[in-house]
This record gives structure tokens, sequence and C-alpha cells, in this order.
């Protein structure tokens, strides 16, 4: 139906004596159309091509976690380029019938949904108590995001 292709994922973790860095680095994402032959436009979400920057990453994220400069005690930078998303009326359709499909009846639903919802509420907590200890411990966060918003076609079809 579709499919998912990431191309030139990088991970890289260092250690330092008093710090570490974590780093993140995809040069694209795409899905596919892999069923409507007559579809086209096979790449349904891709990153969006600019004539004026030569080929650049996809998504570039970096957190450190007491930066050897002191400026910060995280520090977290996340650069991501637009995607071009094309709406297309079949590939939705063939996706909500797989789901509906998929999930059966309407208690797995209900289900997917309460797990769904628990798991929200734990996460809240969790963020809760992550701020709280990190206003008590009075720590500081530079936080860099440079993020371009994607790109809808809609086609005349």
């Amino acid at each position: 139906m579709l499919a998912l292709e990431f191309s030139r994922l990088k991970a890289k973790h260092s250690q330092r004596p008093n710090s570490s860095l974590m780093e993140l680095s995809l040069d694209g994402l795409i899905v596919k159309d892999r069923e409507d032959n007559s579809n086209k436009y096979k790449n349904v979400i891709a990153p969006k091509k600019n004539k004026d920057k030569p080929r650049t990453q996809w998504l570039h994220l970096l957190y450190e976690d007491r930066p050897p400069d002191g400026h910060a005690d995280h520090q977290l930078s996340l650069t991501m380029q637009p995607l071009e998303i094309v709406w297309c009326k079949g590939v939705v359709l063939r996706l909500m019938q797989f789901l509906q499909s998929g999930l059966g009846s309407n208690e797995n639903m209900v289900a997917l949904r309460n797990a769904a919802g628990n798991k929200f509420d734990e996460l809240k907590v969790l963020t809760r108590s992550g701020m709280e200890y990190a206003l008590e411990q009075h720590q500081t966060l530079d936080l860099q995001l440079e993020m371009d918003v994607p790109v809808f076609v809609f086609p005349q079809e």
C-alpha cells in the first residue's frame, strides 16, 4: 500500500568527562504510493526541493547535557526542512479502509483510545514532575528550533 523510506540516518553519541552529546540526522523521509500506478504523484510525502539551496539534511537534532561552554545546563537544537505533502484521495481512502478493517470492532477502537489516553496522562504527570524538578534545581535549557512549515499540494484530478 504505502512504503516508508529513510535516507542517510546518522546517530552519534559522545561522552565527555562532565557532559554528553547526542546527535541525530536524517537526509530524507519519503512515503511512496505503491498501489495506484495511475497516480502521477508517487511520493505522497517527501522533503520539499529547493533550487536555491543545495541538498541539505531534512532533520538534524542535537541534545547536549552540560555543554562545555557552560552557557546552559542543557542544549536542544532542532533543524527541520519542509515536507511536501500531496493530498491523494485514493491513498487516503485506502488508508482509512485499511485502518477500519484492521481494527475490527468498535471495542478495539475503545481499547486503543483508552490505552492512548492512559499513556498521555502518564506522560503529562512525568512532564509536570520533570518541570517541577528543573525549576527546583534552577536548570536552564538553551532551545533552538528552526523548522519550516510543510507545503500541501492538492492536485486537481
